[in-house]
């Protein structure tokens, strides 16, 4: 049973001052089912930070995933279809444009022209069939075979490659030791490539998850304000409970409603 009193009329300056209006209290228990600590406000902000972490975390998976694909498409070997090799130079023939322990990079082209340094293999029937050559072009064409030479040498070899024995022609190079050509080597076996290649994936799909774990963290965190259990509904300032619904939100329909993010009866008012 409830007891109404009368209220005095507010001032007439007062009337429409919203500050001087009754405003709600935070939700308390009723009949002790139900715990809540006044302390929690009812609406908890987003923690900003870890949602910044994941866009920044999936913009820089995206830009390795792009950069490593790019590479492995450049640098795909033309025995596999591509148009890219590298080769170690050896010997003294291409001195002084090339020493020995050079490395250099190949690109496969439509057509080649004299002055050209090219990497060739030697054609089956030919003394040193299937070994590689690395000469330049001076004479000759693609269809009834190149003349090459090396730089350091007065005559011209005696093989005469066509555009189909070239592997391609040479785009860098890079002066290397003994050493250094070994972990080349090293790095350059199919094994190294196929487990980094897994290492990267690994990587990359860890981050997309711990990304989209951070989000879905921060959403519930925003969304987790004050937990009302079935017995607690809220003490309005100036009244009782008295004909307030128990199984409805005091805000549901109202303008704070919309962005109301407080869970009543564990689900949402509206």
């Amino acid at each position: 049973m409830s007891l109404d009193l009368p209220v005095a009329p507010a001032p007439l300056g007062a009337r429409h001052d919203r500050r001087s209006r009754p405003r709600a209290t935070p939700p308390v228990a009723r009949g002790g089912n139900a715990v809540a600590s006044a302390a929690l406000p009812l609406h908890q902000p987003p923690v900003g930070w870890r949602r910044a972490l994941g866009v920044v975390a999936r913009g820089l998976s995206g830009v390795v995933m792009v950069a490593l694909v790019a590479t492995v498409v450049y640098l795909w070997p033309v025995a596999y279809g591509g148009n890219s090799g590298i080769v170690f130079v050896a010997g003294e023939s291409m001195l002084p444009t090339y020493t020995s322990n050079d490395v250099v990079l190949t690109r496969k082209q439509d057509s080649y022209a004299v002055g050209d340094v090219i990497v060739y293999t030697i054609a089956a029937g030919d003394v040193g069939a299937g070994h590689q050559i690395i000469h330049r072009i001076v004479g000759g064409d693609g269809v009834s075979g190149w003349v090459t030479k090396g730089d350091n040498r007065k005559y011209p070899d005696s093989w005469h490659p066509i555009n189909s024995q070239v592997l391609g022609r040479v785009a860098h190079s890079a002066a290397i030791g003994g050493t250094l050509r070994s972990i080349f080597v090293l790095l350059l076996a199919p094994w190294v490539w196929a487990l980094a290649a897994m290492a990267v994936t690994f990587w990359i799909a860890w981050t997309f998850l711990a990304a989209r774990d951070a989000e879905a963290e921060d959403v519930s965190t925003a969304d987790a304000a004050v937990i009302i259990g079935v017995d607690m509904i809220p003490e309005v300032a100036g009244g009782g409970n008295d004909g307030i619904d128990p199984g409805r939100c005091p805000y549901a329909g109202t303008a704070r409603c919309a962005t109301c993010t407080t869970r009543f009866e564990d689900r949402r008012c509206a």
